[in-house]
C-alpha cells in the first residue's frame, strides 16, 4: 500500500516537473513567435500594396478609356460604352477589395505590434517564476526519489537479529572446538590404554 502510494506521488511529482518545464519553454518561445508573425505580416505588406497600387492604376485607366469612349460618342458604340462602364465598375470592385486586404494587413500588423510590446514587459518575470517553479518541482521530484529510510523498529530488530547471529555463529565455533578437543581427547585415552 505504501509502495503504491509513493509510486503515486512520484508520478503526480513528474507530471507536475513536465508541466513546469513545458510552460518555462512556451514563455520562452513566445516573443520569438510574436516576432516571427510581425516579420511575416510585414513581408506580405508591400505585395498587398503593390496590388492596391496596381487595381488603382487599373481603375484609373478603365475610367480614362470610358472618358474617351464617351467624349467620341459618335465613333463609340453603346455596346463598347457598355462594356467600359462594367469594366470601371468591376476593376472599382477589385481595387476597393485590394484596398480592404491592405488595410486588413495593416490592422493585424498593428495588433501584433502592440501584442509583442505588452509581452515584453512582464515576460521576464513571467520566465523567472515559471523556472523557479521548475526548480521547487524539480526539488519536489528528487525528494519523492530519495529511498525511504527504514522505520526505527525494523532497524533495531535487523540489529537484534545480527546479535543473535553473532552470539549463534560464536556457539557454533566454540561447539566445533569442544569436539575437536573432545575427539583429541578420545584418541589420546585409546593411545594411553
Amino acid at each position: 500500500m505504501a509502495d503504491e502510494n509513493r509510486k503515486t506521488v512520484l508520478a503526480n511529482a513528474e507530471t507536475k516537473r513536465a508541466e513546469a518545464q513545458k510552460n518555462v519553454e512556451a514563455l520562452k518561445a513566445a516573443i520569438p513567435q510574436a516576432e516571427k508573425r510581425i516579420a511575416e505580416l510585414k513581408g506580405k505588406a508591400p505585395a498587398a500594396q503593390q496590388t492596391f497600387n496596381a487595381a488603382k492604376a487599373a481603375v484609373e485607366a478603365a475610367q480614362k478609356a470610358l472618358a474617351e469612349k464617351q467624349t467620341t460618342a459618335t465613333t463609340a458604340t453603346a455596346p463598347e460604352i457598355e462594356a467600359a462602364q462594367r469594366e470601371v465598375v468591376a476593376k472599382t470592385a477589385a481595387r476597393d477589395e485590394a484596398q480592404k486586404q491592405a488595410e486588413a494587413l495593416k490592422t493585424q500588423l498593428t495588433q501584433a505590434e502592440a501584442e509583442l510590446a505588452k509581452m515584453r514587459g512582464p515576460q521576464p518575470a513571467k520566465i523567472a517564476a515559471a523556472e523557479k517553479a521548475l526548480q521547487q518541482t524539480a526539488a519536489q521530484l528528487a525528494e519523492v526519489k530519495k529511498p525511504v529510510p527504514p522505520a526505527p523498529a525494523v532497524t533495531a530488530a535487523q540489529q537484534a537479529l545480527a546479535k543473535v547471529k553473532t552470539a549463534l555463529e560464536q556457539s557454533t565455533a566454540q561447539l566445533a572446538s569442544a569436539k575437536a578437543d573432545t575427539e583429541r581427547w578420545k584418541i589420546a585415552q585409546v593411545l594411553q590404554a
